[in-house]
């Protein structure tokens, strides 16, 4: 109804400018009368044809690139802009609304400024462009998005706004556009060395034998990028037409733990994430066997030298948003037994618990070799989490502050 209101109102004034200047050009009768008349004629006439242009046959189109895309990478995002009829327009404004998820940034060069000012990782909420399309039906606007943070960002409407040259009649159309893009996360530049031969090596990487393993296929699921293709079951692929991997279950003696805990900060969990995908990758390269805990809500966990599971892994951590700390206590009691018979544990969070310290405590007797990477800026290391770490360290548990001084090495050296 307003808009109705709108439009009358302005096609009103429109009528009322010929009638004057018509009226003005019959009674005063000269020349300069009527060339007003008829100099302002083609303006009038194409004011009303814009009134009633119909701007909602416009088709809008969001091209989102089709490669891979990593935390940190900048994509460049195509709005492709079609109409029908080519009536002059000069000006157009175009609005894309981002997605909240996308509004922060990951510095993959600058992972010191992620650690100690994650409150200045942010970025513009909208994508503003204004183009003069004139009298052409296509028009393709490319945009920027930079620093692109890990996760599923879901994209939804653009807004599309046509105006006259003096901004007398502007026309507005929202264009639902529902996308996704999907942004895997980065992996941090992890190197591996055997604890007890870093004196003794240097900096030379220590190449670890691997276990023995067999597997068993227990059951079948959706290929997920990542699965190697040997690993398709192409009966169940033909049955259901769409392509199903074999899953397979795991005999085998584990060498170490590898459990990502939870985190008060953001931008500490993308870094921690960078961390462990690293360190996947590290470890089935080098085929050592371990297992790795997400301690999240349900409790996820991997298989190292399991390339099958790398899919899965990755798309995991995609859609990983935070963990719980409440139900920290919870998940180690679920995790213990299983805990129980591995060489090594190592621990990644940014919070040190009074949880943590009682599990390791309950842990003591197993003599496993137990590392916590405790991420976290030198500024924002409470004294309560310093005298954990005492008691950690007491217990022989190896603590690794991982600050803004140490996330700037060239290698982040995990040792096993």
């Amino acid at each position: 109804m307003f808009r109705f209101f709108c439009t009358f109102a302005k096609l009103s004034q429109i009528v009322f400018l010929f009638a004057l200047l018509y009226s003005y050009a019959m009674f005063q009768g000269g020349f300069v009368s009527w060339f007003l008349f008829y100099a302002a004629l083609p303006f009038l006439l194409y004011y009303v044809v814009f009134i009633f242009y119909p701007i909602n046959d416009w088709k809008v189109k969001r091209i989102i690139p089709d490669g891979a895309i990593e935390a940190g990478d900048f994509v460049t995002i195509r709005l492709s802009i079609k109409r029908r009829f080519p009536l002059l327009v000069p000006y157009l404004f175009v609005r894309d609304a981002l997605p909240k998820s996308i509004n922060a940034k990951y510095l993959a060069h600058d992972y010191a400024q992620m650690l100690t000012n994650p409150e200045q990782m942010t970025q513009v909420k909208d994508i503003k462009e204004v183009r003069h399309p004139l009298f052409k039906r296509h028009l393709s606007i490319d945009y920027q998005i930079k620093y692109v943070p890990r996760g599923v960002h879901s994209f939804h409407a653009v807004t599309l706004t046509v105006s006259d040259a003096f901004g007398f009649i502007s026309k507005s159309k929202v264009i639902n556009l529902d996308e996704s893009m999907v942004v895997a996360p980065k992996s941090g530049p992890v190197v591996v060395k055997e604890r007890d031969q870093n004196e003794k090596e240097g900096d030379e990487l220590i190449t670890l034998k691997p276990s023995s393993q067999s597997q068993i296929v227990s059951g079948v699921r959706e290929y997920v990028p990542g699965d190697r293709i040997a690993s398709i079951n192409w009966k169940q692929t033909a049955k259901r037409e769409t392509l199903m991997t074999k899953e397979f279950e795991q005999e085998q003696s584990i060498d170490g733990i590898v459990a990502l805990l939870p985190m008060t900060s953001s931008k500490t969990l993308e870094l921690n994430i960078a961390f462990i995908k690293g360190m996947k990758e590290r470890f089935y390269e080098k085929q050592v066997n371990a297992s790795f805990y997400l301690m999240s809500y349900p409790l996820q966990t991997f298989q190292s030298i399991d390339g099958h599971q790398s899919g899965s892994f990755t798309e995991a951590l995609i859609h990983l948003k935070s963990i719980n700390t409440d139900q920290l206590q919870e998940s180690f009691q679920k995790v213990q037994a299983d805990w129980k018979d591995a060489r090594f544990i190592i621990m990644l969070t940014d919070y040190l618990t009074k949880e943590l310290l009682q599990f390791v405590e309950r842990m003591l007797f197993k003599q496993i070799k137990m590392t916590v990477y405790w991420m976290k800026s030198t500024d924002h290391q409470t004294e309560g989490e310093k005298e954990i770490a005492r008691k950690l360290q007491a217990f022989g548990v190896r603590i690794l502050s991982i600050n803004e001084t140490m996330i700037t090495k060239p290698n982040w050296e995990v040792s096993i």
